[in-house]
């Protein structure tokens, strides 16, 4: 899993994998050098246990810190560990306002993220769609995921059928 997150007007990511024994990390400053960042920059296992709700003992190495978790006003996680404030923001990248990106050209491809189950295929070949509109829903891992259209247009190919399983990165239709 990769978060992105702000420290004091700067970014970066953190990259959190299982292992045997916790949970295997990499934090790296996202965009510039940042001291501050690239002094805590580095990789490693932690382990990591909920001592009281919200409230989190993490075990890196020979280090150990409490780590609070609370809903920020900003929206996102407000993360308070040594005397600093980070706020984490979760983001589904499926979500994204697709107006910040230029047109799109030529036809557009819907492909399954993961293997799955069509559930629900919620337009027709030959129906027009906005940009941000749901178009179908896949099962996957017992959860139900909705396909956006990238872009407006004309529904042209339905590779899809309901109760279908799909292989990941299987086009389900095609939008000009």
């Amino acid at each position: 899993m990769k978060l992105r997150a702000d420290w004091n007007d700067d970014s970066c990511i953190l990259e959190i994998t299982p292992i045997a024994d916790g949970l295997g990390y990499k934090l790296s400053s996202a965009e510039t050098e940042n001291p501050d960042l690239d002094s805590l920059a580095g990789s490693g296992a932690a382990s990591i246990l909920e001592v009281m709700p919200g409230v989190y003992s993490v075990i890196a190495g020979h280090r150990s810190t409490l780590v609070r978790l609370s809903p920020s006003p900003e929206g996102g996680v407000d993360v308070v560990f040594g005397g600093q404030r980070l706020i984490v923001s979760l983001a589904d990248l499926r979500d994204r306002s697709p107006r910040g990106k230029k047109d799109f050209a030529g036809p557009q491809e819907i492909r399954a993220h993961m293997p799955g189950k069509v559930v629900k295929i919620l337009v027709a070949k030959g129906d027009r769609v906005m940009a941000g509109q749901g178009v179908l829903i896949v099962e996957a891992m017992k959860m139900q995921n909705e396909m956006k259209a990238p872009k407006e247009g004309l529904v042209t190919r339905l590779h899809a059928e309901e109760g279908a399983t799909v292989a990941a990165g299987e086009t389900l239709m095609v939008i000009e």
